[in-house]
């Protein structure tokens, strides 16, 4: 399968930095490597344009409550006058690369494009902190930004969640927590190329073995790790197996190597 020219620069020049393939480094090295960002801003500087963030009404850091200590969290607010939907968002990484500043760009346009605030949120990553850390960090923020919605100039009763890859495993499944708690869960989740299995060898993966920059032998290995100390049918490690009712509707979008791939926001079917 060919790749979407765009994406293909954009993986042309995250190679052209050499770095090694993050699963052949210990995990803190890996996160002082290269990113896909990195490789977005070098192929901008390429064609003369300029890397400087896209702008929003406000920037701020926060410090939420956690578990383990705080929870470092970033508040993007639109212009305009507010209180504003607000999304508490969580990045990707495979649960143990990337931060907050490597999905700054994401949180930026969700900001803008939904008219929301959006609070980025970070948590504990393996392997220094395996499974359940990152999912308590992830629940006890969205309990904190829904709680706190309006002191950040937002609609308490307008609260969504959302995630990409590893961050929306991690927001799926604080859903599903909320439900077992009987807690009022957010109103929409947004779930961009979710990861909502434990199993590397379904179709998808065995036909995108050898898609770039999550090569095979790279995208199984930091997922795992997280996992080490969760049972096999974890309803966290495996939320579309699980039982969903309740959890609202969701919007999903994954790729293709041809291409993003969106589908439209529907009820969550339960499962048996």
């Amino acid at each position: 399968m060919s790749t979407d020219p765009q994406m293909q620069t954009v993986l042309d020049a995250l190679a052209s930095f050499g770095a090694p393939a993050p699963n052949t480094l210990p995990a803190a090295e890996a996160r002082r490597g290269p990113t896909p960002a990195d490789a977005v801003k070098k192929v901008l500087v390429g064609k003369g344009k300029g890397t400087t963030p896209e702008p929003v009404g406000s920037v701020r850091d926060l410090a939420i409550p956690g578990p383990a200590g705080e929870i470092q969290a970033r508040c993007y607010t639109p212009v305009g006058d507010g209180p504003f939907p607000v999304l508490t968002y969580f990045h990707g990484g495979g649960w143990v690369i990337a931060d907050l500043d490597t999905y700054d760009s994401s949180a930026r346009a969700l900001a803008n494009a939904a008219e929301c605030i959006v609070v980025s949120c970070h948590y504990r990553q393996a392997p220094e902190h395996p499974y359940p850390a990152a999912h308590e960090d992830a629940v006890a923020a969205t309990r904190w930004v829904m709680a706190h919605a309006a002191e950040i100039g937002g609609d308490s009763d307008r609260v969504a969640i959302a995630g990409e890859s590893a961050g929306g495993n991690l927001a799926t499944t604080t859903c599903l927590e909320f439900i077992k708690q009987g807690w009022a869960v957010p109103v929409h989740q947004l779930l961009v190329y979710p990861v909502v299995d434990a199993a590397f060898d379904t179709p998808s993966y065995v036909e995108n073995a050898d898609a770039k920059p999550l090569v095979s032998g790279t995208a199984p290995q930091p997922s795992p790790l997280p996992f080490g100390h969760a049972p096999p049918v974890s309803r966290r490690a495996r939320p579309a197996r699980g039982r969903r009712a309740g959890t609202g509707t969701a919007a999903t979008g994954s790729g293709s190597r041809r291409g993003p791939v969106s589908r439209p926001s529907t009820p969550l079917p339960d499962r048996p």
